[in-house]
């Protein structure tokens, strides 16, 4: 089991490295390429579009296919994608051009990672127990947030030394991490699945909604996920537009508010696993509220009170969707997890593309003095969102 854990720091640890290079790199050249909000914003739409057609069969695949074999080829598969953006940029096209190829490779990253993600997690359950997960959830959520606060420094020297290639090939290696760690883990049980009772994918993607419905705490997980991505994560998918076009600074500056949060973010995982909380509800309101106070004019003013007013958001999100997911894993059947996971990752996906629309809507509208009215209609919603039914599971609304 320590091996385990070992394995998988230090192979999400260099994956989730190389992904955030892939992501700030990608929006900083898009808002720099056209300075429209608006086309900024398409990159959430690029990696949602793939998500929504392809979340339901990866995951029901998740639960079908040989995972270790899986897990090799998604990898190689999204190390190319890589190396494509490298041989875009190396190639002198126009502006416009190369912002489309760019906003395709991204759609292509997000549709294959909706095939490997289901796979990775159902790895995971394999190789820990339902009384370990917990905990390699949380340093789960530790490497992610190491890296979402080391990467961007990294990738600002990127930036500022116009080395955008180097950043993208660095991305396509960190993607043999995964593929290793899936050869290297010791399993307590041969990562097979049992035979589906279902004949077909289509009956497989059927049950699996009739399962997340007919489970009021999946539900009430699901809509909040869906609220808080909307109105809280989504802000930070723009943060060069939030930079320069909000707080007034050099749009490179994006680069201290990532790692911020980032650093809020790793506190946030360390936090849920020696506090063992299990609260979900009232820390996604507190990610929201912040985001009030970020978005409107005079509450809060200055750039660095505006970085940890969002390095706390942060910290909230991530201690709720920590609990959602490992909640997940607790109490869902074998059968259905890849499935409800995926399901899950889609919501988170899809509302913050919805949110992130919303907000490159507003600004590219000069409507930035009242963008603070979209973050809160998401704490009315998740404040007056009915509860009743879960009496009997308080821990969900606590």
């Amino acid at each position: 089991m320590n091996k385990n854990l070992f394995i998988l720091v230090i192979s999400n640890t260099t994956s989730y490295f190389g992904n955030w290079i892939f992501k700030l790199l990608t929006t900083f050249l898009i808002w720099d390429l056209t300075k429209s909000a608006l086309i900024t914003s398409l990159m959430a739409l690029a990696e949602f579009a793939p998500n929504i057609l392809f979340s339901p069969v990866g995951g029901a695949l998740a639960d079908r296919i040989r995972l270790k074999r899986a897990s090799y080829f998604y990898s190689i598969i999204l190390a190319a994608v890589s190396i494509i953006c490298v041989m875009v940029l190396l190639v002198d096209f126009t502006s416009t051009i190369t912002v489309y190829a760019l906003l395709g490779m991204v759609a292509l990253n997000s549709g294959v990672g909706s095939f490997s993600r289901p796979v990775q997690q159902k790895i995971m359950g394999f190789a820990f127990s339902k009384e370990a997960i917990g905990s390699a959830l949380n340093l789960n959520s530790i490497s992610f947030n190491v890296t979402k606060f080391s990467a961007p420094l990294l990738t600002g020297a990127f930036i500022y030394l116009e080395l955008y290639e180097l950043g993208y090939i660095i991305n396509a290696v960190s993607f043999l991490a995964t593929a290793l760690a899936t050869y290297l883990y010791v399993y307590d049980r041969e990562p097979v699945n049992e035979r589906s009772e279902n004949s077909s994918l289509t009956g497989d993607i059927r049950s699996s909604v009739t399962y997340i419905v007919s489970d009021p705490s999946f539900k009430f997980l699901f809509s909040l996920a869906i609220l808080g991505t909307v109105f809280s994560r989504s802000i930070y998918d723009i943060l060069p537009v939030l930079t320069e076009y909000l707080l007034d600074s050099d749009s490179r500056k994006f680069v201290i508010i990532s790692s911020s949060l980032g650093l809020f973010s790793v506190l946030a995982g360390f936090l849920n696993h020696y506090l063992k909380g299990e609260t979900i509800a009232t820390p996604m309101k507190w990610s929201v509220a912040g985001i009030i106070f970020v978005s409107s004019n005079g509450l809060v003013s200055g750039f660095y009170p505006t970085v940890i007013l969002l390095g706390l958001s942060s910290l909230c999100f991530v201690i709720s969707g920590l609990n959602t997911v490992s909640y997940i894993h607790r109490n869902s059947v074998e059968s259905q997890k890849g499935k409800v996971l995926s399901f899950y990752y889609l919501v988170l996906f899809g509302g913050s593309s919805l949110g992130v629309l919303l907000y490159g809507l507003f600004i590219e509208l000069d409507f930035n003095n009242g963008i603070w009215f979209v973050p809160l209609v998401g704490v009315l919603a998740l404040h007056f969102y009915p509860k009743k039914e879960f009496s009997d599971a308080k821990n969900l609304n606590t």
